[in-house]
């Protein structure tokens, strides 16, 4: 009994150890991803100093593999939250550590580059492999994160529209004074990105809210 005792009891140490340093590991990634956005925005927090940072002087062509890369880190984001639950509750006092902060650069960023640059110009970017992986990665991580940690009820209309066009006004300034172009239809693209941002920023907000960050801190930039 006393050598079976002993056995279980290194044997528990030990599978606790390891599950712990599994978490931190996990952790530390999760934190790595959400450090790199923060900083590839200029610490500014928002999709569009993603795009004016890929789309310098027009050209888009360095684009496609970051995107690649964002989007393998948001399906490595849900399989850790889905493998270490736990991870869900480390809450940071920085807003750029939330993962609502995570998932609205994401999806932010997916959702302009279909509406607010030009079709024609930027085509093979658009329709990229690269850009479709990264909305619809963005959209199942979001929708299953959502369903798994959210409490019943937590996902309430968050329907800004007058806001979410004002936003996207601005980001079709500051492309066109960089030289990238935008669409001929600035309204088309508005209401594009408008039917596109009712998809995903309800479980954006709600997750702001369930780790109480205020929506000013993980949208700065954003009315």
């Amino acid at each position: 009994m006393t050598i079976l005792q002993a056995g279980l009891g290194f044997a528990t140490f030990t599978v606790t150890l390891t599950y712990l340093l599994s978490v931190l590991n996990a952790l530390t990634q999760r934190n790595l991803f959400a450090l790199s956005l923060h900083h590839r925005t200029g610490t500014k927090g928002n999709a569009a100093e993603l795009l004016l940072g890929w789309g310098t002087g027009g050209e888009f062509d360095n684009a496609k593999q970051d995107i690649t890369n964002m989007a393998q880190d948001l399906l490595q984001l849900l399989e850790s939250h889905n493998s270490y639950p736990v991870l869900h509750y480390f809450r940071f006092p920085e807003a750029h550590y939330s993962l609502a902060r995570m998932i609205l650069i994401t999806m932010d960023t997916a959702t302009l580059i279909k509406t607010a640059l030009c079709d024609r110009e930027y085509k093979s970017l658009i329709y990229s492999t690269a850009v479709t992986e990264l909305q619809s990665s963005g959209l199942y991580t979001l929708k299953q994160l959502a369903d798994s940690f959210l409490p019943q009820g937590a996902i309430a209309s968050y329907s800004c529209e007058a806001q979410w066009r004002e936003w996207y006004y601005y980001v079709i300034r500051r492309l066109q004074s960089e030289g990238i172009k935008t669409p001929e239809d600035i309204e088309t693209g508005a209401d594009k990105y408008v039917s596109l941002r009712r998809e995903w920023n309800s479980e954006v907000a709600a997750f702001a809210k369930h780790m109480a960050y205020r929506w000013s801190d993980i949208a700065p930039a954003q009315p």
